[in-house]
């Protein structure tokens, strides 16, 4: 009988995952919200106009160029382990995943402290789901 629920179970335990993740639509509606609510601030201020003018031009080269929000993987990823992940040819260490916003993103964090988003409409809701179950059980 046990057998017969591990079988029809959604989830189901990885050891390597290998996915091509897409761009995230979410991270664009993040990211362009996080625009709208800054701008607004800034116009709605009493700063001079000069400032107002220059204040939206910072605001958007910083958009087109970065975006406001860490930058998202994106291709060809391998998850070996919990600890690392391949992108492209190079091998990245995991320190943390942060899954408070799990339902949306999960927040990668490496060894050198830098910063990545995986946004969960980038690959499919299986995937996902794998990808989740195989970083809580060493995070």
């Amino acid at each position: 009988m046990l057998q017969w629920s591990i079988r029809l179970s959604l989830i189901t335990s990885v050891k390597c995952a290998r996915f091509h993740l897409t761009r995230s639509y979410l991270s664009l509606l993040a990211n362009y919200f996080i625009l709208v609510l800054a701008s607004s601030c800034i116009l709605l201020s009493d700063l001079p106009l000069v400032a107002v003018f220059s204040c939206l031009y910072l605001l958007m080269t910083v958009t087109v160029k970065s975006g406001f929000l860490a930058s998202a993987l994106s291709g060809e990823v391998t998850f070996l382990s919990a600890q690392e992940y391949q992108l492209g040819h190079s091998l990245i260490t995991i320190k943390q995943v942060i899954f408070a916003l799990s339902p949306v993103v999960l927040l990668v964090i490496h060894d050198d402290n830098s910063r990545t988003l995986l946004w969960r409409d980038s690959l499919s809701e299986k995937q996902y789901r794998e990808l989740i179950v195989m970083l809580k059980r060493e995070h």
